[in-house]
């Protein structure tokens, strides 16, 4: 069984590096697999135009899809133990929708109010879009956490989040109308999850953040177990589900 699941690991982390290298030699510009390896490596002469598009635009934009991914993975395996539901997520709990109102509030603000489109103050508009989301969002799950403590049953809290979602694409839907035509374009963008516009300076950032979180989720590897076996039981072994 152990030779089975090291087998099934190495497998994964093969696809992934072969993917991400087949993203390398993918793309509007055709550059041969072999001038993207000599690029990589650092071997031969090939064109500059290549070598900036490699490592200005497509190894950025491929290193953040991958700990996008491995983040998202984290999380969502965080949030269906807390819940202990296979079924919650962002979207069913109503945690994307309110990272999108989040968005969606200072694209008015900026536009409609603010006379100026969040989309022409370059990366400090995208860092203010960045941090609507995590507000917007952490409100949400701030409110999931407070009603699963009053309701019970997970039934009862995925309906609540369900709504909560409905209510926030409804203000979302108020607030398009009233912003500007530009911003409405990049925050469709923005709910589309593009990674075109990700520049080296944003993927180093966002890299040595995760570089952080990602192993202080390991340290809560015990506590979600404990979790799983239950309130009372976890309870009973000294745990602060609360804390927790």
């Amino acid at each position: 069984m152990r030779h089975s699941t090291t087998f099934l690991m190495l497998l994964i982390v093969a696809s992934i590096l072969a993917l991400m290298f087949l993203n390398l030699v993918l793309g509007s510009v055709s550059i041969p697999l072999k001038s993207v390896w000599n690029i990589v490596c650092g071997l031969g002469d090939e064109p500059v135009t290549w070598q900036n598009i490699v490592w200005k635009s497509r190894l950025p934009q491929a290193l953040t899809a991958l700990v996008a991914g491995a983040g998202l993975a984290i999380s969502g395996l965080q949030m269906q133990t807390v819940f202990r539901n296979p079924l919650a997520g962002p979207s069913v709990l109503g945690i994307s929708s309110g990272a999108s109102m989040g968005v969606a509030f200072v694209v008015l603000l900026s536009g409609s109010l603010g006379g100026v489109a969040l989309s022409k103050l370059g990366f400090m508009g995208e860092i203010a879009l960045s941090i609507a989301a995590v507000i917007g969002s952490l409100s949400v799950m701030a409110l999931i956490v407070y009603v699963s403590q009053k309701v019970k049953g997970n039934v009862t809290l995925l309906i609540i989040g369900v709504m909560i979602g409905y209510v926030a694409n409804a203000v979302i839907g108020v607030l398009k109308f009233f912003s500007v035509e530009e911003d409405i374009r990049a925050y469709v963008i923005w709910g589309l999850g593009s990674f075109s516009r990700v520049s080296g300076n944003q993927m180093m950032l966002f890299v040595a953040i995760m570089a952080i979180l990602i192993p202080l989720s390991f340290l809560l590897i015990k506590t979600l177990n404990l979790m799983l076996l239950g309130d009372g039981y976890a309870r009973n072994l000294g745990l602060n589900i609360k804390r927790a």
